[in-house]
């Protein structure tokens, strides 16, 4: 958040379109829309299948577990944190190299695991099991992607300022109308 009048902070912005675009886009689309469905098949029977026989469906139920399970045992804590964390490093440190990025990111990973973890299983659990039972196939994609906006919102609002170490923001360029020409 900008204090009012404060320019658009275009390295924050950086930091999550690039975090959206290699794990939440590349990462996770190959994790679960190629890798889960072929380990945890969940049949398409479940999915339209009225509540009351997805409660009684013990096969689909422990479909729901083992995505749970993998969301928020695997995937967040040694996938999106670490991941994060080495992609804010990198834009932040302009000199860091790809190893020192990494290792800050594991380590910011694992000095926040706690409460991160917790957090992020405050949400992903009850969207995912909120998703495998009531929302249709066609609006899964979207009720995810509802809840990860509302996901990196909070992520950005409470782990995406500067580190006190980062490089210094550089000066916003100059409106259009106060540049000087480039060739006189």
């Amino acid at each position: 958040m900008n204090p009012e009048g404060a320019p658009w902070d275009w390295r924050r912005t950086a930091i999550f379109a690039t975090f959206g675009a290699t794990f939440v886009g590349a990462w996770q689309y190959w994790l679960f829309s190629v890798v889960v469905p072929r380990v945890i098949p969940m049949s398409a029977g479940f999915a339209a299948a009225p509540l009351r026989q997805k409660l009684t469906d013990t096969v689909g139920l422990r479909s729901i577990a083992l995505f749970v399970a993998v969301e928020n045992l695997f995937n967040q804590p040694f996938g999106h944190f670490p991941t994060l964390y080495a992609i804010k490093y990198r834009l932040t440190h302009g000199g860091a190299s790809l190893g020192d990025s990494v290792g800050a990111g594991v380590a910011d990973a694992r000095r926040n695991f706690v409460e991160d973890n917790i957090n992020s299983c405050a949400v992903w659990v009850p969207a995912t099991i909120i998703n495998g039972l009531f929302v249709p196939v066609w609006a899964r994609v979207p009720f995810m992607n509802l809840c990860g906006c509302g996901w990196t919102s909070f992520m950005s609002y409470t782990k995406g300022a500067p580190d006190a170490d980062a490089d210094p923001i550089a000066a916003p360029p100059l409106p259009f109308a106060q540049r000087q020409p480039a060739f006189s």
